[in-house]
Order: C-alpha cells, then structure tokens, then sequence
C-alpha cells in the first residue's frame, strides 16, 4: 500500500497521555470523547491518527449579538453566540486512521 500522508497529529485519550508521552512521530492531542472501554476486557483505548494538512478543517470566529425582542414583555435580553465550521474529511479518506487492538490496553502503574 502506497503512503499518501504524513502523519502530525494524534488523538488519544486522557488517560493514555498519563502514560508518558509517546514515542510517535505524532503531535499527541487529548480527546476526553474516544472511547476507554472497548475490547474483551473493556479496558482498550483507541488512537485516532491524522494528517491535518490532508483534511482541512475551516472555522469562522464566533458572533456575539444581543436580542432584544424575544423577552421585551419582562425587560430581558437574550445573549446568542455561534459560528460556523466545515471539515473536508473526503479529500484524502486515507488521511485519517484509527489505531485499536489488544496494544492499546489501559496501562497500569
């Protein structure tokens, strides 16, 4: 299989960063929602690997804006925040891996 990608970024779980840094020629990035419970013993981790350059993701800065109207019988104001985001996740599917099995088990101390 031909290599397309170079790898720069991993997401691990909390828990695998307690660890020790790895020795991957990876960013290690922290991710509370990977799952920890998985395999046999519902004690594996997963490791997302990806290379960002492969999958752009682009993000708007968040808008602030105020409204008056929706609660002016009370005197009220509601606070709205939001923005945009898109990920181009289809460009190169190769760019993206997923790292299981038994050698991802929770380590112990």
């Amino acid at each position: 299989m031909q290599s397309c990608c170079t790898l720069d970024a991993s997401l691990t779980s909390p828990r695998r960063r307690r660890a020790g840094p790895p020795s991957w020629p990876a960013e290690p990035i922290q991710v509370g929602a990977l799952p920890t419970n998985l395999g046999a013993g519902t004690n594996e981790d997963i490791v997302i690997a990806l290379a960002r350059a492969e999958s752009p993701l682009f993000v708007q800065p968040p808008t602030f804006r105020a409204l008056v109207d929706p609660l002016s019988a009370n005197f009220e104001v509601r606070f709205q925040i939001y923005g945009y985001s898109a990920l181009l996740a289809n460009r190169q599917p190769a760019s993206i891996g997923k790292l299981s099995g038994t050698g991802l088990v929770a380590p112990t101390f």
